[in-house]
């Protein structure tokens, strides 16, 4: 991101959308681990639970890092927009000025 452009809000929100799902990746190593281990084969009933398994695993995994990813999307948008308001208003971009070293923590812009 061009540096003057956006807030530190708006940077920490684009890098929370490209962060993995610890849960999401978890899931889908399980799914994987089942498929190593059991090997369930299309043409055999007795390993069709282990193809079952294997696909919730994996939807659910899917569902969990999609879901994070459009959780993160909005908060990235909403920061862009209060960003684009706080220019159009000739405000900084960061919501509080910097502390000086002497000052007790939180009275900025105090």
């Amino acid at each position: 991101m061009k540096e003057g452009r956006s807030s530190k809000a708006t940077q920490d929100a684009a890098f929370f959308v490209y962060r993995g799902s610890t849960l999401g990746k978890f899931l889908a190593l399980l799914a994987f681990l089942v498929v190593l281990i059991f090997r369930p084969n299309g043409y055999d009933p007795s390993t069709y639970w282990a193809i079952a398994l294997v696909v919730v695993l994996f939807v659910a995994a899917l569902v969990i890092v999609i879901a994070r990813g459009v959780r993160g999307l909005k908060v990235l948008n909403d920061s862009a927009k209060e960003d684009r308001r706080r220019i159009a208003a000739g405000l900084p971009l960061e919501r509080q000025g910097p502390q000086s070293p002497d000052s007790p923590p939180g009275s900025a812009g105090k």
